[in-house]
């Protein structure tokens, strides 16, 4: 005889559903606001800032794409840099990503993904901060080893890259390649690049132009042409000097 799950069960198990239902529609809402974020990365901007103090930047940039974007003070204390710092940077036509390296790197500073805000950090922090992705390589695996395509993956990331005890993590282990798969686990910048480095070495090898030779037919006419124009001129400069008498 099957028994009755109790009053005290039911609850239970209700409450258990809404918790899930409540971990299921936030991470739904954390994954678009994330996504909205990678999106603004990849839109065209424009920057033109004049020893523009950094906190100003970031209130611009935040106004201007509409999206969260923070600072994580602490890490920049620990790397000696403050929200008054200047920027002078004139930028035109390039992705928000590549327009935030250009006014980051010189200043020590670089920004991650996170708790659906675009945090400026710390190269540190950054590294602090890395999580696990992957991609599908299956395309160039077909015309290369696994251990070239990570040789080539490891030369754009950033070293050292640290675990969550904060000491250095050796590259093996946190990449590598399983049944067509290249797994990373690395900062937002990180994997920036090395989605980049994907997509160009997927894109196929532009033929070297190399300038077509001459026919042989009218390689020997030129050549012929030449010699008689030089034979011409031997016989006009002979006649010009004329026999000369003899006694004189």
């Amino acid at each position: 005889m099957l028994r009755r799950p109790s009053s005290r069960g039911r609850m239970l198990a209700a409450s258990i559903f809404a918790v899930a239902l409540l971990c299921r529609g936030n991470f739904v809402e954390s994954a678009e606001a994330e996504q909205k974020i990678r999106e603004a990365l990849g839109k065209h901007t424009t920057m033109e800032f004049n020893e523009t103090s950094l906190k100003d930047v970031v209130n611009y940039l935040k106004a201007l794409h509409a999206i969260n974007i923070m600072v994580d003070r602490k890490m920049l204390e620990e790397a000696n840099v403050q929200m008054d710092t200047p920027i002078t940077e004139v930028i035109k036509g390039v992705s928000l990503g590549s327009g935030l390296k250009l006014i980051l790197e010189p200043v020590g500073l670089t920004y991650v993904i996170e708790n659906e805000v675009l945090s400026i950090t710390s190269p540190a922090g950054a590294q602090r901060s890395s999580v696990p992705r992957t991609y599908d390589v299956s395309a160039l695996l077909a015309n290369s080893e696994a251990a070239s395509l990570l040789k080539a993956v490891e030369l754009v990331l950033d070293r050292p890259a640290n675990g969550d005890d904060g000491k250095p993590m050796p590259v093996a282990s946190r990449l590598v390649i399983f049944r067509k798969k290249l797994i990373l686990r690395g900062s937002q910048p990180e994997h920036d690049r090395v989605a980049e480095l994907l997509l160009q070495l997927q894109e196929p090898a532009k033929p070297t132009a190399v300038e077509p030779s001459p026919p042989a037919r009218a390689a020997a006419t030129k050549d012929a042409a030449t010699k008689e124009a030089t034979a011409s001129a031997r016989s006009a400069k002979r006649e010009s000097l004329g026999p000369r008498p003899i006694g004189h």
